[in-house]
Parts: structure tokens; C-alpha cells; sequence
């Protein structure tokens, strides 16, 4: 990666100069059609999605709270309306305390909060890339082969993959799968009681949030892929001083925190949604259905926490040494050249130990104020993202137990 630089104090629609090379300016006309083509659109990446059209679309919009209100009671409909009709709510003549819990969980926080962050998706993506725009961080492209030739080239580029057809018809064959999976093998497997007209309904509605987790993560991945296409490809004058205390590039973190509740509203969905596995009373398809989740959960973590940081980090890291570079060049150059003689009088060594000590302290300021991810961000984004590994752990010790439980008595019976 090319050598960084603080942010020019002048402010991001000045012009920076950058080694011996270009004078640019971060500032372009608007298009012909009125479109920035220095600003990511939230409306171009949803173009290709028919179900944030409808909801998106038009000259009044739909209220994003008043869709995930009604996708709560949708929901609710479906689990305790059609558990009452079908009369799910006892087992064995007691009340299904699990039934209950996790019908609630669902329709009171999972199933609404994975279709809000679905709405929201593409409004954060413009916005990460958008706020960082204009805190005047990013500077010249690197001319790398096959990269993008300025700022506009890569919003064209990234607004494009966002958008592709690809990921609704991806999204489409999923849920056309998953209704197969849960009409045809599950519900004529011997182990199942649930009726028919049920599986059908909670089939239907969950197909609505499956949709979205896709799409959500095809977004989510999609800029994750971008977001180093960016710092790969461009200079970038970091602000040492800049309020996001990440140099200017602060609304990274907010996407890292979107990244982590959408991984732990998926972890639960998975638990509330395989409650087989979770009380232990494993079948074929409990397992089956926990090994995909807990492969996908496992992939996902690490993919987004240290796509998310790695990059980022190394912008600020390779800033903070350039940055620093000059003066501990500087420091050495006059330790070696102003070496105390017995000729030198004592006003001459403090002046040459003055120098040294003013340079030292303006090296450990600028050290201590450089931006930086700090570790306390990634602890709580980690665990954060654990939680829902830890429910599954908490959950299964029962089933842990009486598994352990019958082979000891086994063994020494």
C-alpha cells in the first residue's frame, strides 16, 4: 500500500498535494441528471430487489418502523394465532412453555429486527461510504491495473455490485428450496407432528424473513469486498483529531455493529427456529439444520470482524508510521550530528537537549492522538457477537447433562 497522510487542515473541498505529485480536488460537478457522481445512492442499490421496491418505491414510501410493526404482527398471527387454531399451545395436556418463548422471541424481536436491518442496509452502505467521502479522507486513486481511475469509477463500480440481479434470484431459488425442505421432507418425516395447514403459514412467513436475511447479507458482504477496493486503491489523509476518533473513518464501526446484529439476530433465529437441538431431542434434520447454521455462523464472524478492522487498521497503522517516520529521522539525525564536546558550553548542550526533548514530546502527542482501532472495540464487538454461541451452550447443558448422566450409569451398573 502507498504511503498515507494526515488530512490536510484545510478540510475535505481543499486540494491536498501528496509526495511530489498531483494537486487534485475533491469536489466534481453533479451529472446531467442532477445525480452526485461522488455520492452512493440508497435508492440504485435496490433496484433489482422487487420486495424493497414495493416497500420503498413511489411517492410516499412506506414507514420502515410501520413495516417492522407489521411484520411483528404478522408474525404474532402466525405463531399464536395459528398455534390456537391448531392447538399447539399444549403438550401432553400442559401448557408449551417452549412453544410460548420462542413464538414470543420471534414475533417480538428476531423477525423485526432482521427485517429492519434489511431496510436499513442500504441507507448504512451509502452512508459508510458517503460519510467517509465527505470527512475528506480519501485522496488519489494509485493508477493500480484493473482498479478504479477516480472516486466516480468506484461508486459506479460498487453501486453496480450491490445491485446485481443476481442476489434476488439467489435470494428466490433459497426460499423456493427451503419451502421444499420444510413442506416435503420435513413435515412427511415420521418424527413430525405438526399439522399441514401450519407448516404452510410458518413456511410462507418465514420465507418473508429468509429473503431478507439473504439479501441483507449479499449487501453486507458485497461492501465488505468494496470497502477494500477502497483502501486498496486510493490514498487516504487521515484526520488525527477528527471527532469519529477514527481518523475520519468512523462510520466503519457503525457497519461493524450492524455486521454483529445481524450475525446475532441469525444465531437466534437459528435457536428459536431448531428448538429440537436445543432441548437435546436431536433428529436427522435438528442436527442436519444446526451443523449449516453453526457453519455459516462460524464463517460469518470472522469474515465481517476482521474484514471489517483489517483494512481500516492498516490504513491508520501505515499513517501513524509515515506520519512519525520524519520525526524519529529527525531525532536521530540530531542525536548523531550534535554529540557534547568538551569545547561546548553548557548553554550549548541545552539548546541541542532541548531540541531533542521538544521533538521527543511532539512524537509522543502526535503517538498518543493517533487513530487507531482499539482493542476495547474489538472485545465488544466479539462478544457481541458470541452471544448467541453462548445461549446454545447454556441451552444444551441440560441435553449435556443427561447424555453424561446415562453413561455413567452405564458404566458402573
Amino acid at each position: 500500500m502507498e504511503a498515507l497522510r494526515p488530512a490536510s487542515p484545510t478540510g475535505p473541498l481543499s486540494t491536498s498535494k501528496i509526495s511530489n505529485a498531483v494537486t487534485v480536488t475533491i469536489a466534481q460537478p453533479t451529472s446531467p441528471t442532477g445525480d452526485d457522481p461522488l455520492r452512493v445512492s440508497r435508492e440504485k442499490l435496490y433496484q433489482h430487489d422487487p420486495l424493497m421496491r414495493l416497500f420503498r418505491s413511489g411517492k410516499n414510501p412506506l414507514n420502515e418502523y410501520a413495516i417492522v410493526l407489521a411484520m411483528g404482527v404478522l408474525t404474532v398471527a402466525v405463531l399464536f394465532g395459528g398455534g390456537y387454531l391448531f392447538s399447539l399451545y399444549f403438550h401432553n395436556g400442559r401448557l408449551d412453555i417452549q412453544y410460548v418463548l420462542r413464538s414470543a422471541i420471534q414475533s417480538a424481536v428476531v423477525f423485526p429486527w432482521l427485517i429492519f436491518l434489511y431496510l436499513r442496509m442500504p441507507g448504512d452502505i451509502a452512508s459508510l461510504f458517503n460519510e467517509i467521502h465527505d470527512n475528506g479522507v480519501i485522496g488519489e486513486p494509485l493508477k493500480k491495473p484493473k482498479g478504479p481511475t477516480d472516486y466516480a469509477m468506484f461508486v459506479t463500480w460498487l453501486t453496480n455490485a450491490v445491485d446485481k440481479w443476481w442476489w434476488m434470484m439467489a435470494a428466490l431459488a433459497f426460499i423456493v428450496l427451503y419451502t421444499i425442505y420444510r413442506l416435503v421432507v420435513v413435515y412427511l418425516s415420521p418424527a413430525n407432528a405438526t399439522p399441514l395447514g401450519f407448516e404452510i403459514i410458518n413456511t410462507l412467513n418465514n420465507d418473508i424473513i429468509m429473503y431478507c436475511i439473504v439479501m441483507t447479507l449479499a449487501r453486507l458482504l458485497t461492501a465488505l469486498v468494496y470497502s477494500n477496493v477502497l483502501f486498496r486503491n486510493f490514498m487516504f489523509h487521515l484526520n488525527i483529531l477528527h471527532p469519529d476518533g477514527a481518523g475520519g473513518l468512523g462510520s466503519i464501526e457503525d457497519i461493524l455493529w450492524t455486521s454483529a446484529g445481524l450475525l446475532v439476530a441469525m444465531g437466534i433465529a437459528g435457536l428459536v427456529m431448531n428448538t429440537s437441538f436445543l432441548s437435546g431431542n436431536f433428529t436427522p434434520y435438528s442436527l442436519g439444520e444446526a451443523i449449516i447454521v453453526g457453519v455459516l455462523y462460524l464463517s460469518l464472524v470472522p469474515t465481517l470482524l476482521f474484514g471489517w478492522l483489517f483494512l481500516p487498521h492498516k490504513v491508520m497503522s501505515d499513517a501513524h508510521d509515515e506520519t512519525l517516520q520524519p520525526l524519529s529521522n529527525q531525532f536521530q539525525y540530531t542525536v548523531d550530528d550534535d554529540v557534547p564536546t568538551q569545547a561546548d558550553d553548557s548553554t550549548e548542550i541545552k539548546h541541542g537537549t532541548d531540541r531533542l526533548d521538544e521533538l521527543k514530546r511532539r512524537y509522543d502527542l502526535i503517538d498518543k492522538n493517533f487513530p487507531v482501532w482499539p482493542v476495547q472495540r474489538f472485545v465488544r464487538l466479539l462478544s457481541t457477537m458470541s452471544i448467541p454461541a453462548a445461549i446454545t451452550f447454556v441451552g444444551s447443558l441440560p441435553g449435556i447433562y443427561n447424555n453424561v448422566y446415562a453413561v455413567v450409569i452405564r458404566l458402573f451398573h
